[in-house]
């Protein structure tokens, strides 16, 4: 990013008061950062009483690694698609740095227990999602497990099988082409994933 603009709201209030269209229509209380493009640069709001249990496959500052890699995607191109920006920022939220090695795709245990404890969307519904804009908190969160669910499902399921569909798609989208058809010339019809999906998402290991 190019001299992003980074601030620590204190509680709930103060980033109220700077990121209120996340209150608007729910409970935004859960809110723990947030990304706007200004007119002169990037800015990224990050609640400093937020905090995320420190253990074994979790990354403490998930929500700073998410809104980053947000920011990151919008400014590499407008044209990526919400589903893709928020699955992707998702699964590169739970990067975790060692001194020896670096892991990447560590499962997030609240998406995962939601998907599996609520009903879901299809997975034509997630790819078709446009840019959240005033989507109920509700909503968003349900995407977001979602999205990181599927591009996690394209990058890891059956030993990366998918993960070239999924470079193709990238590389057609951000070569100009139009998502949808990109989508449909690279991964394909999605709804053919819907029981190899389920089964991945609902797997014990």
């Amino acid at each position: 990013l190019e001299h992003p603009f980074l601030a620590a709201p204190a509680d709930e209030a103060s980033m109220r008061a700077l990121a209120p269209q996340f209150w608007e229509g729910g409970d935004g209380s859960s809110v723990g950062a947030a990304w706007r493009q200004g007119l002169d640069r990037s800015y990224i709001l990050l609640r400093a009483d937020v905090r995320v249990e420190d253990r074994e496959g979790i990354n403490p500052y998930q929500a700073a690694y998410f809104t980053y890699s947000a920011a990151a995607l919008h400014e590499t191109s407008d044209a990526i698609p919400t589903w893709l920006v928020r699955g992707l920022s998702s699964v590169m939220s739970n990067i975790l740095v060692r001194d020896d090695h670096v892991q990447v795709g560590r499962v997030l245990p609240q998406h995962l227990q939601r998907l599996r404890s609520r009903s879901r969307m299809t997975l034509k519904e997630v790819v078709s999602h446009v840019r959240p804009g005033t989507t109920p908190l509700d909503t968003l969160e349900a995407l977001d497990a979602h999205a990181w669910a599927f591009v996690h499902f394209l990058a890891f399921a059956e030993e990366g099988a998918h993960a070239p569909l999924l470079d193709a798609y990238v590389g057609a989208v951000l070569s100009g082409g139009d998502p949808a058809t990109s989508l449909a010339s690279t991964i394909g019809d999605v709804s053919r994933f819907e029981t190899p999906f389920a089964v991945y998402i609902g797997r014990t290991l």
